[in-house]
C-alpha cells in the first residue's frame, strides 16, 4: 500500500508541474498576442508605402458600427486587421464622430487619416 501511495503521489507532482508548464506557455502567448494588438493601435501603419497606394471609394452607411466599417475596410484592402479598428477608434480624436458618406480614402493612409476624413468637421454658417 505504502509504494502504491508514492506512486500516486509522485504522479500527482508531475501533473501538477505540467499544468503550471501548460499555463504559463498559455500566459506568454497570450501577453505576446496583446502586446501586437497594442503595438497596433498606437503604432499605426498604412497598408501601402507612400508613393505605391491606390485611391479606394468606400460608402459609409446610417446602419454601420465601427466593426462594420473595419470589416468592409479590411475586405477593400485599407486596413490590415477589423478586429483592431473599433480599438482604434475608440482612443482616435475620431471616436464617435464619423458620418455617412461616399468616401475616396487611400492605401497610404493610417487608420486615424481614414477616420478623420470619414469624421468631416460639420461647417459653421455665418
Amino acid at each position: 500500500m505504502n509504494h502504491r501511495q508514492s506512486i500516486l503521489e509522485w504522479v500527482t507532482t508531475i501533473i501538477k508541474y505540467v499544468l503550471i508548464v501548460i499555463l504559463i506557455l498559455f500566459f506568454v502567448k497570450e501577453s505576446k498576442r496583446f502586446y501586437e494588438i497594442g503595438y497596433s493601435v498606437f503604432a499605426q501603419e498604412a497598408v501601402s508605402e507612400e508613393g505605391q497606394g491606390r485611391i479606394i471609394t468606400v460608402e459609409v452607411t446610417d446602419s454601420m458600427s465601427v466593426s462594420d466599417i473595419g470589416q468592409m475596410l479590411e475586405e477593400k484592402g485599407l486596413i490590415e486587421n477589423a478586429e483592431i479598428f473599433p480599438i482604434q477608434e475608440r482612443f482616435s480624436s475620431s471616436h464617435g464622430k464619423m458620418k455617412p458618406g461616399i468616401y475616396d480614402l487611400s492605401t497610404e493612409m493610417t487608420p486615424d487619416e481614414m477616420m478623420a476624413v470619414m469624421s468631416p468637421e460639420e461647417e459653421e454658417e455665418e
